[in-house]
């Protein structure tokens, strides 16, 4: 069992646990392409309908009741009832690494995505035990790339991963908590 997920606020965000009220906006932003191109194959494409809504019956909505996982709606402050993106953090660490996220495309190219990561890993490395947070992309994913450079994590190698562009090799990132609280100077 893990803390419950917390509202974090940042100048130009609101994250705060996903309901289902989300679906809606969640299904329109991530059953497209360029989201799910650079995903695990974990994720269908073609996208389902109902993916959303099987995805926050099956895992979203059961792991906030049972604190085992952290999920996060990415909002913007102004309009705080309409999901953008997610963040999902798990405490142990997968053959996936134990971090994903996505941002609709409407919303790319704002910095969005890099501000509500730093948030959350403030709030991770200063609330909670997790020494580490593992996140893979696929090699092809850039923009993840950059996210991952800018949030403090450092390249530690490379693994296969199938991703739905076709992409079979993955990078492996890992933000460490006391670089990060060293770079946030949260001590």
């Amino acid at each position: 069992m893990v803390l419950p997920t917390p509202t974090l606020h940042t100048p130009r965000l609101t994250l705060r646990p996903p309901i289902e009220a989300d679906i809606p906006s969640w299904q329109k932003y991530f059953s497209d392409w360029e989201v799910i191109k650079h995903l695990s194959t974990r994720v269908p494409w073609p996208y389902p309908e109902d993916g959303v809504l099987e995805h926050w019956e099956l895992r979203v909505q059961p792991a906030l009741a049972a604190n085992t996982t952290w999920h996060w709606a990415i909002t913007e402050r102004e309009r705080p009832g309409v999901l953008i993106g997610t963040v999902d953090l798990w405490p142990e660490v997968t053959e996936h690494g134990n971090r994903g996220f996505w941002l609709g495309r409407p919303f790319w190219g704002r910095g969005y995505m890099t501000e509500a990561i730093a948030a959350i890993q403030d709030w991770v490395f200063t609330h909670t035990d997790l020494p580490k947070i593992v996140i893979k992309n696929a090699v092809s994913n850039v923009a993840s790339r950059r996210i991952k450079e800018k949030t403090g994590a450092e390249f530690v190698g490379r693994d296969v991963c199938h991703h739905n562009s076709g992409d079979n090799e993955g990078e492996v990132w890992e933000v460490n908590r006391e670089a990060w609280r060293k770079l946030r100077s949260l001590d």
